[in-house]
């Protein structure tokens, strides 16, 4: 698992795509 300390507009990009591509491992 990963924590995120804080949110920043750079980062969100990152972790928003890390999101999609775990939400598709899941549903696929």
């Amino acid at each position: 698992m990963f924590e995120t300390p804080f949110f920043d507009h750079s980062s969100l990009d990152f972790y928003l795509l890390i999101y999609k591509v775990f939400l598709a491992d899941v549903i696929c």
